[in-house]
């Protein structure tokens, strides 16, 4: 991108401007190229922006044509122009005529939400609605998400689309209870992956998830607030929502500091269970 990438604002602001005039002098208003343009404020990004997202904005914007700012068209233009590049989110952009200087468009980037993994190596990432992002996202800003793993054989979505792996769906529609759990608890949840007990071959719902910790323990949750989920009950047959399943890990975190000595978690069961390495169950006061 034409322009220093340094994260210094939240939405990127980009100047079209008719540096390319190529009217004749008697001509009222002149053809603008709106390949010529100039950034103003880039937006704030984890890291920095990617380098290669920045060289994607320049291949985009270099097929921009020239056009009339009275054109009635020129608004849709250049927001479908916008829309090709896969990192900016499309609801976010704004198009504005800015007399004299040409066009102004203020947009943000799709967020890293979540990062898709080839065993624990994170190669891609999900943005905020679902979409895989392009390449580019540094080792850092991809050990920052939560991981959840895909099968070596499967493909991963093209960019800009939506993976249609049920367990990645899942762990999609749960970053949000699991960044929340994180955060109120400060438990090291590093991914969330299918609940290990889980059978692989159930199919016509999604599957029940876990949160994994950096040590590997395992805090079983089920499945997502939106997510139908009939299974997930107390011993009384009333469901167990997010903030139910909250509460009884603030109980098991009472017994069981940061989890210490502990290996599994059950949370979205009828009835709490805590259990050490052996999976032998430990001694848990009674948790509604």
């Amino acid at each position: 991108m034409k322009a220093n990438r340094s994260p210094i604002g939240c939405v990127l602001v980009l100047g079209l401007l008719g540096l390319g005039s190529c009217g004749d002098a008697a001509s009222v208003e002149p053809m603008r190229d709106l390949s010529h343009y100039r950034v103003e404020q880039v937006p704030r990004f984890p890291g920095g922006l990617p380098t290669a997202w920045g060289q994607l904005f320049d291949r985009v914007m270099a097929t921009a044509p020239k056009m009339r700012l009275g054109d009635p068209h020129v608004k849709q233009v250049v927001r479908d122009l916008f829309t090709q590049i896969s990192w900016i989110d499309p609801r976010s952009i704004e198009v504005e005529i800015a007399l004299p200087t040409g066009l102004r468009v203020v947009y943000r980037p799709k967020l890293p939400r979540l990062a898709l993994a080839r065993g624990q190596t994170r190669v891609a990432a999900l943005a905020e609605d679902g979409t895989l992002l392009p390449s580019g996202l540094s080792d850092a800003v991809l050990s920052s998400l939560f991981m959840v793993s895909v099968d070596a054989e499967e493909d991963l979505p093209p960019v800009g689309k939506r993976s249609r792996n049920p367990v990645v769906q899942e762990a999609f529609r749960l970053w949000v209870e699991a960044d929340t759990i994180k955060e109120l608890t400060e438990l090291p949840i590093v991914a969330i992956q299918r609940r290990s007990d889980y059978p692989r071959q159930a199919s016509g719902i999604a599957p029940a998830m876990s949160f994994v910790l950096e040590d590997g323990t395992e805090i079983c949750w089920g499945r997502a607030r939106d997510t139908v989920d009939p299974a997930s009950v107390d011993s009384y047959g009333k469901k167990l929502t997010m903030e139910r399943k909250a509460q009884r890990l603030a109980l098991v975190l009472r017994a069981y500091p940061m989890l210490q000595g502990v290996s599994r978690v059950v949370l979205d069961d009828p009835l709490v269970k805590v259990l050490d390495a052996h999976l032998q169950a430990l001694p848990l006061p009674e948790i509604p």
